[in-house]
C-alpha cells in the first residue's frame, strides 16, 4: 500500500515539473517571436502604454534635472549644464556670485541690487538714500516719483532693485503673478525649462527597446520635442508634443504626433512669488530683518524655510565678497528625492542713518535735550556708531579742567540700530559724546547749561560690519531766553569782523553772535564783554581738521579714530586705502570701506 503512494507522489510531482517546463517554454517564445501588433495596438501602446510611460518618465527625470540647476543656480541652466544661457558673457559680481557647497561649485544669479532706475535715490555720502528725508516718507515719496521709471518699479525701493530672473512669458496666459512675468522670453525660467527639457528628453527615450517586440523596425523622432510648461504656485504641469515616425516592415511608415502631459508636485512658482515679494519688502523697508521675519510675507507657505548665508565667496574679490546668499528650502517639493532648493545672491548694501533734524533748545527753561537717532543695514547686521570731532578741536578737549576725560574707542561706539549720544556740558567734540546701546527707541541725550549756548555742529556715523558707512551732520542751536541777541550785533560781526574794542569776541562768535559786546568794552577786563563772549564760548564753526592724509601707516590711522579713518575705496576699478580725515569722508569713491582693525 504504502509503495502505490509513493509512486502516485513520484507521477504528480513529475507532472508539475513539466508543467513548469512548458510555462517556461511559452513564455520563452512569447517573448523570443515578436507579436504582430495591429496599428491601433501600436498607437495604443505609444499612447497609453508601457512607449507612453517610458516617455513620462524621461520627462520627469529630465525635467527635475533642469530645476534642480535652476534652483541652484538662482534661474538659470548655463550653457555649460546643457541649457541656453551664454556664461562665458556673464561677470562675475554683475551678473552671479560664486559659492562652494559639500564638494560643488555654483554660480549663484543676483536678485536684489542697488537701484539704478529712481534717480531721485543719491549714493552720495551723506545725502543716501535721499537727503532730509525720513525713513518713514521715502516709500510715498518713491511711490510718487519712482513708479513709472522701469515696468517693474513698483516692486523696488530706495534699499533695492530687484534683477531676479523673470519666472514666465508676459505674452502668454499663465499662473504667474504680474511680477514674475518678463519681456525676456529667452531668459525666463519657464522658456529654460521646456529648452532643457527638449533638448535632453531625445536623449532619455529609447524606442529600440520596444520596436522588436512591437514586430516593427523603428520608432524614431521626426523632430525636437515642442516642450510647454505651466508653472503654478503648487505644482508645474509638462505638456509634450513629440512628432514621430513608425516603420512598419510590411506596410508603408506613418508619421505620427504624440501629445503626453505630466504633473510635478514642485512649488516652484510659490517659491519664486515668495522670494521676489520678500526680496520686495526687504527693498522698502530698511529695518525688516529677512532672518526672522520671513513668515510675514503673503507668499509664505508651510514647509519654506530660508537662511542667509554671510559673505559665501571670501576668494572673490571686492566688492563682491561681501555679498550674501538667500537660500529657501521647500520641504514639500521633492526634487531627485530632495526638498528643492532655490538660491539667489544679494549686493551688499550700504547702512543708513534716519535723517535728524536740527534742534533748537533755550537754556533757560531746558537742563537736556533728546535727539532721536536710528540707524540700519539693509542686510540686517549690526552697526556700529562713531561720533565725528566737530565742534572745538579734540586736543583742546582732552586734559585737564572743565573738559571731561577722551574715551576709549569701546566707549566710543556701539552695536545695533539703537543707541544714544550724551554731549557734554562744555567742550562739544567726540570726547564728550558717549553711546547707550539698548535702548527701545534710540537717542541723543545732553545735559545744557547756559554756558552752552551757540550753534553747535554735531556728525554720526554709522557703519556695517562690512565696513560701508553713512553719517550725517546737523546742527543743535542752544539759545538763552534771558539774553537775546540785540539789533546789528549779526550784521556787525559780519561786516567787519569785530565791534569796538571786542575783537576777540567776534572772532569767535563768528557769525552766531547771540548779545552785544559795547563799544569800548576791553576784552580782557570788561565783565560785560565777557559776559557776552561766554554765552556763546562754544558756537564756533568746525575746527581746523586735523590733515589725516599725510597718515601712510594703516595702524596709526586707525588708531587716531573718530579724527581719521582708514579707508578703502575704489580708484579706476582697483581698490586702494589711505587716510581720511573726518570731514572728507564725503569725498571718498563708492563702493568704499572703513577699516577699524
Amino acid at each position: 500500500m504504502m509503495r502505490k503512494k509513493s509512486q502516485i507522489t513520484l507521477f504528480v510531482m513529475l507532472g508539475l515539473v513539466l508543467l513548469i517546463i512548458f510555462i517556461i517554454l511559452m513564455f520563452i517564445k512569447e517573448n523570443l517571436e515578436p507579436k504582430r501588433y495591429g496599428l491601433e495596438e501600436i498607437l495604443d501602446e505609444l499612447e497609453t502604454g508601457k512607449i507612453k510611460n517610458h516617455i513620462t518618465n524621461c520627462i520627469t527625470d529630465v525635467s527635475m534635472d533642469g530645476l534642480e540647476m535652476l534652483g541652484a543656480n538662482g534661474g538659470f541652466i548655463y550653457d555649460f549644464q546643457g541649457g541656453q544661457i551664454p556664461f562665458r558673457s556673464l561677470n562675475l559680481g554683475g551678473d552671479y556670485l560664486n559659492y562652494t557647497s559639500l564638494n560643488k561649485h555654483y554660480f549663484v544669479a543676483y536678485a536684489l541690487k542697488k537701484n539704478e532706475f529712481c534717480n531721485q535715490l543719491s549714493y552720495l555720502t551723506p545725502d543716501y538714500p535721499r537727503s532730509n528725508a525720513r525713513f518713514a516718507e521715502l516709500n510715498q515719496f518713491y511711490n510718487s516719483n519712482c513708479l513709472y521709471d522701469s515696468p517693474y518699479s513698483a516692486y523696488d525701493g530706495f534699499f533695492g532693485q530687484s534683477v531676479m530672473t523673470k519666472l514666465c512669458y508676459i505674452l502668454r496666459e499663465s499662473g504667474c503673478e504680474p511680477f514674475a512675468k518678463g519681456m525676456q522670453i529667452g531668459f525666463t525660467i519657464q522658456k529654460q525649462l521646456e529648452s532643457y527639457t527638449a533638448a535632453k528628453l531625445p536623449l532619455c527615450v529609447n524606442f529600440s527597446a520596444f520596436t522588436q517586440r512591437m514586430g516593427l523596425m523603428s520608432i524614431t523622432p521626426e523632430a525636437s520635442p515642442v516642450v510647454e510648461v505651466n508653472i503654478h504656485a503648487a505644482d508645474l504641469v509638462l505638456v509634450v508634443t513629440y512628432p514621430v515616425k513608425i516603420i512598419f516592415e510590411d506596410r508603408e511608415p506613418i508619421t505620427k504626433l504624440l501629445h503626453y502631459q505630466t504633473t510635478l508636485n514642485v512649488r516652484l512658482g510659490g517659491i519664486y512669488n515668495f522670494i521676489h515679494n520678500i526680496l520686495s519688502q526687504d527693498s522698502k523697508n530698511i529695518a525688516l530683518n529677512i532672518n526672522n521675519e520671513y513668515i510675514s510675507s503673503l507668499y509664505w507657505k508651510q514647509g519654506f524655510e530660508l537662511k542667509k548665508i554671510k559673505n559665501p565667496c571670501e576668494s572673490c574679490p571686492l566688492p563682491y565678497k561681501e555679498d550674501d546668499i538667500l537660500e529657501v528650502v521647500d520641504k514639500k517639493s521633492l526634487v531627485k528625492g530632495k526638498p528643492l532648493v532655490f538660491r539667489v545672491a544679494i549686493e551688499n548694501r550700504r547702512p543708513a542713518l534716519d535723517f535728524i533734524e536740527d534742534q533748537v533748545i533755550d537754556a533757560e527753561s531746558a537742563t537736556e535735550f533728546y535727539v532721536p537717532l536710528t540707524g540700519y543695514d539693509p542686510d540686517d547686521n549690526k552697526v556700529k556708531y562713531y561720533f565725528l570731532s566737530f565742534g572745538i578741536g579734540r586736543n583742546e578737549c582732552t586734559g585737564t579742567g572743565s573738559y571731561p576725560t577722551p574715551l576709549t574707542a569701546a566707549d566710543a561706539s556701539a552695536t545695533g540700530p539703537s543707541g544714544s549720544l550724551m554731549l557734554g556740558a562744555k567742550g562739544w567734540c567726540e570726547a564728550d559724546l558717549r553711546i547707550k546701546a539698548g535702548l527701545p527707541y534710540s537717542e541723543i541725550w545732553a545735559p545744557i547749561t547756559r554756558k552752552d549756548c551757540g550753534t553747535h555742529e554735531v556728525a554720526v556715523l554709522v557703519v556695517d560690519d562690512s565696513g560701508m558707512f553713512d553719517y550725517q551732520i546737523f546742527q543743535v542751536d542752544i539759545t538763552y531766553s534771558m539774553s537775546p541777541p540785540k539789533d546789528g550785533c549779526e550784521d556787525d560781526c559780519k561786516a567787519s569782523g569785530e565791534v569796538g574794542n571786542c575783537y576777540e569776541w567776534c572772532r569767535i562768535a563768528a557769525s552766531q553772535c547771540r548779545s552785544a559786546c559795547p563799544v569800548g568794552g576791553d576784552f580782557y577786563s570788561s565783565g560785560e564783554c565777557w559776559g557776552c563772549v561766554d554765552l556763546i564760548l562754544n558756537s564756533a564753526e568746525r575746527y581746523s581738521h586735523r590733515d589725516c592724509s599725510i597718515i601712510t601707516e594703516k595702524k596709526t590711522c586707525i588708531d587716531d579714530m573718530p579724527d581719521c579713518f582708514w579707508v578703502r575705496e575704489n580708484q579706476g576699478n582697483a581698490f586702494v586705502e589711505s587716510c581720511y580725515n573726518d570731514a572728507d569722508l564725503s569725498l571718498v569713491n563708492p563702493p568704499a570701506y572703513i577699516i577699524d582693525s
